[in-house]
């Protein structure tokens, strides 16, 4: 086990996983040195508002214990062919490969926050976080750190995360487009979404406490094919809400046969 009672961080990125990090490690005993990206005037606003240092990628602090890279899966090819240190550097991608920053640090690894961040949150949600490192000492000095921001923590590998990654799309990223197009029906509907929200919020519970399938409801698994047909004829001004309709409710159909 190893137990850093203070360590140099740097961020490298300006985005909302950066700047929820920043949140995070503020409030710990940890050093946040500084923050690093493309753009200065986004650098050094997302500094100041931590109270640091602000640099662009061609001027990042040389003596930080970990190096903390929170851009955009597709900006990581380019800082890894750039960037060198002695640190620990992680990145917080949960669909690109640990072996990206091969070439970057002797110890390198994930950091990944297993959550939904915005910048402009006024709380931070909780964050699980899965970590991997190239060696069995850089994991457990990942760990270490992560286990100071967060209370779940959990090793996983890039299948792992691979894995879990299209999950976190189908819960988070779908839903919230079907909770999108939903709230667009209401509003066009004059119908209160808000009404929803015990719905939601009770769906959410059960799922703590039930396995989905269990849970499952509604006219699709009913197989009552009057409402259905109503719905649809209701949807009908709505092709897209119309197609999806039709689509989960044959998947629904089908799944439970």
């Amino acid at each position: 086990m190893y137990y850093f009672a203070v360590m140099n961080v740097v961020i490298i990125g300006t985005g909302n996983v950066a700047a929820v990090l920043s949140k995070m490690i503020r409030s710990t005993p940890h050093r946040l040195m500084q923050i690093a990206g493309r753009d200065i005037s986004k650098s050094k606003l997302l500094a100041a508002s931590a109270g640091v240092e602000a640099s662009t990628f061609d001027n990042i602090y040389p003596g930080a214990d970990m190096y903390i890279i929170a851009v955009a899966d597709t900006a990581l090819p380019e800082i890894a062919k750039t960037f060198h240190c002695k640190g620990i550097v992680v990145h917080t991608a949960g669909a690109v490969s640990k072996e990206i920053l091969a070439n970057v640090s002797d110890g390198y690894g994930v950091l990944y926050p297993l959550q939904s961040l915005r910048a402009n949150l006024a709380d931070i949600p909780h964050v699980p976080f899965l970590i991997d490192g190239n060696t069995e000492e850089t994991i457990a000095k990942i760990a270490v750190f992560a286990k100071t921001i967060s209370s779940q923590v959990s090793v996983a590998n890039d299948d792992e995360r691979m894995k879990l990654h299209i999950a976190a799309v189908f819960v988070n990223n779908f839903i919230n487009y079907l909770l999108t197009i939903t709230n667009d029906f209401c509003k066009k509907e004059k119908t209160d979404f808000s009404l929803l929200y015990p719905l939601l919020e009770e769906t959410i519970t059960r799922l703590k406490m039930f396995s989905p399938a269990v849970m499952q409801t509604g006219p699709a698994i009913r197989n009552d094919k009057l409402t259905i047909h109503r719905h649809l004829q209701w949807l009908s001004n709505y092709p897209e809400m119309s197609e999806l309709y039709e689509f989960f409710t044959e998947r629904i159909r089908g799944y439970w046969r």
